[in-house]
């Protein structure tokens, strides 16, 4: 039984920031982290909801103002992470992943 840390074989090079599509208040606030964090590494964003009304208008819309490819969040990540808030960012630091809440408060 030897016990062998994934972050340190193959650590994580991208940043994942997880959010409700559907708030345009975390859209705005994701937007802004996003284009900062980029800057250091690349990020990869992932909605949990998004405007049913809107459908696919709502999708393009993200697609234009993030200027990069959105994709859902699936089950799996969040049950991994157990992510209870978003916004959220998920990083590697060292041999640790960090899950950090980001605040969308005005």
């Amino acid at each position: 039984g030897q016990r062998i840390n994934p972050q340190v074989l193959l650590p994580m090079r991208n940043v994942y920031i997880v959010f409700d599509a559907s708030q345009q208040r975390q859209v705005a606030v994701v937007k802004k982290l996003g284009a900062q964090l980029a800057k250091t590494k690349p990020v990869i964003y992932l909605f949990s909801r998004l405007d049913a009304k809107a459908g696919w208008g709502a999708y393009q819309k993200l697609l234009d103002d993030f200027g990069a490819p959105v994709y859902q969040l699936n089950q799996a990540l969040l049950t991994r992470f157990q992510l209870q808030a978003l916004p959220t960012v998920i990083e590697g630091r060292g041999e640790r992943l960090a899950v950090t809440e980001i605040s969308a408060k005005e």
